[in-house]
């Protein structure tokens, strides 16, 4: 750590990774109690390499400001401060956050304000990972995703969520918040969606130009050429979509892929496992053959990518 003082007025990027998190203090502060700053950093990434028992979390004092230029925070642990260590004096530059979140964390940030007040006009990107899906996802209510986890930033392009939102029919989180309809990319890799929740959410985010998640299933129980005089044109932005399950596919995956394709004229681009390439193509060819009138449309989704 003597090192890493000597060093910190200097340094534009810094990647740590704590055996203890009784070490996450000296990040911040000198063996002597003194405050170290990071006048220059850009670039800050946290992680852990074991799990310690609970511990008494560090602060620092009002004045001293550690990382006023931040403009990348990545948090992969535990937030390891008991107060806004991390996001202070940064509000002005920081325009990258991906970290996960716990209802002490949420707390802790909703009752100092950081967040408030639309002041992080730069951060345009936010990834968020629950840091336990089996116990920490139903402590954060819907409440608090959709006014504070959704209201990071007053103008979101890209949002992640691993793990943290879980129920398709609460896409329509995302379309009622205004400072999302800047939205770019939505990344939910662990939530399979429904038809009947990914339509509305297409309809508002008209700027949405990719969207990934585990699986997309179709619950519309509408025919191909009525999906197509309903919602032609859903999304004139959207591009790419990408599946994130490495499970076996379904026909009726394949039947959403091919419905959005036949209301979203601008996706060209669908991201799968390779081992469904097969099964796809013959999928789409099927098609065709019932819907010559969308021959053109259809063979442009059969030029995908696949994952290895």
């Amino acid at each position: 750590m003597m090192l890493l003082h000597k060093s910190a007025r200097s340094l534009l990027s810094l990647e740590m990774q704590f055996h203890s998190k009784t070490h996450v203090s000296y990040l911040v502060s000198g063996y002597d109690g003194s405050a170290i700053e990071y006048p220059h950093l850009y670039k800050l990434v946290l992680s852990e390499w074991t799990i310690d028992v609970p511990h008494r979390k560090p602060s620092t004092g009002n004045k001293h400001i550690p990382f006023p230029k931040l403009k990348q925070l990545s948090v992969n642990m535990e937030y390891p401060f008991s107060d806004e260590t991390l996001f202070k004096g940064n509000s002005r530059t920081l325009e990258c956050l991906m970290m996960r979140l716990d209802p002490i964390t949420i707390d802790m940030l909703r009752t100092s304000d950081t967040f408030a007040n639309g002041q992080y006009a730069k951060l345009r990107n936010v990834s968020v990972k629950s840091l336990d899906p089996f116990s920490e996802v139903q402590s954060i209510s819907d409440y608090i995703y959709t006014s504070f986890v959704l209201k990071m930033s007053p103008a979101l392009q890209v949002f992640t969520d691993n793990a943290v939102l879980m129920d398709h029919s609460k896409l329509s989180f995302f379309h009622k918040c205004p400072n999302l309809t800047g939205l770019r990319i939505l990344n939910l890799p662990e939530m399979t969606v429904h038809m009947s929740s990914l339509v509305p959410l297409l309809k508002s985010l008209r700027q949405l130009e990719a969207v990934e998640c585990k699986y997309i299933l179709d619950d519309l129980g509408m025919t191909a050429d009525c999906v197509r005089s309903t919602y032609y044109p859903l999304s004139t932005r959207l591009k790419f979509l990408s599946l994130a399950a490495y499970e076996d596919a379904c026909d009726d995956v394949f039947r959403s892929i091919v419905l959005l394709a036949l209301v979203c004229p601008a996706l060209m681009r669908c991201h799968m496992p390779h081992d469904w390439r097969e099964k796809f193509n013959s999928y789409v060819d099927s098609t065709i053959e019932s819907f010559s009138l969308y021959q053109d449309r259809l063979s442009a989704i059969k030029y995908i990518e696949y994952k290895v």
